[in-house]
């Protein structure tokens, strides 16, 4: 992720929760919405995209030619998302149905499946594409026996003199940074131009681990070729990742 960086523009996404409402920063990040302008929305910010379409990344894109896919390992109706994910026009949902038990890595569905998912679509189809994922691998909680297979195979960092919990988050961080790896390798040798932006919903519900009263979060975005945000370091805010991807697009065409 540090060379990635190096090589974009990042710096910290100012996410308002900690340790929980990914839906809050989801909800900005694809509507421009901020969780502080959505009054009691906030607590649940797909009630509006249940009953009709709303505006987003997603359906701006889809009307310019794209192909809009979402993907997230887990169950399609949770949050309702089946409902939701359809009215924010995306035109499909990937969920946990279309992954296998081997593909997970500890108690959910890997980063890399994740990735290499990504990568499929991208290669099987040659129309321009919008591929938003949403991650688990690295979701709480992070209790005892949770890696216990892949600590015994020894595939997880030599870091277990940390508290317990810290280790099995970081052993999951590791396998992130992988598949950030995996996905910037990819979009690299494909024939087609890509962006790539990576941002975290909310810090993890782990207070040993954070200093005083942090929420922010890193995120970073990235293009193939030369890319003028060089190194470049800023500040955003989760409504305002939308636009950091729209000016890259525009500025491609």
């Amino acid at each position: 992720m540090d060379q990635i960086c190096s090589e974009g523009q990042s710096g910290r996404l100012t996410v308002e929760s900690f340790g929980a409402y990914t839906l809050r920063t989801e909800y900005a990040v694809l509507t421009g919405v901020s969780p502080s302008s959505m009054g009691t929305y906030a607590f649940y910010p797909y009630l509006g995209a249940l009953r009709s379409p709303v505006w987003s990344l997603a359906q701006h894109l889809r009307n310019l030619g794209y192909r809009t896919i979402c993907v997230h390992p887990f169950h399609r109706d949770f949050f309702y998302r089946s409902r939701a994910v359809p009215n924010m026009g995306f035109d499909e949902f990937i969920t946990i149905e279309n992954f296998s038990d081997s593909d997970t890595w500890g108690p959910y569905i890997s980063d890399d499946c994740v990735a290499r998912t990504m990568l499929k679509i991208m290669n099987t189809d040659h129309r321009p594409l919008f591929c938003f994922a949403i991650t688990m691998e690295s979701h709480g909680p992070w209790l005892e026996g949770r890696l216990k297979k892949e600590f015994e195979e020894g595939d997880a960092p030599q870091i277990c003199n940390l508290d317990p919990q810290i280790c099995r988050y970081l052993a999951h961080l590791k396998n992130t940074d992988k598949m950030i790896g995996t996905l910037c390798n990819g979009l690299r040798s494909s024939d087609r131009p890509g962006i790539m932006r990576l941002y975290g919903d909310h810090l993890p519900n782990l207070p040993q681990l954070i200093a005083g009263n942090e929420t922010a979060t890193p995120y970073f975005v990235w293009k193939t070729g030369s890319d003028s945000n060089h190194g470049r370091k800023a500040d955003i805010r989760p409504e305002e990742m939308g636009g950091c991807l729209l000016e890259e697009i525009i500025k491609r065409n």
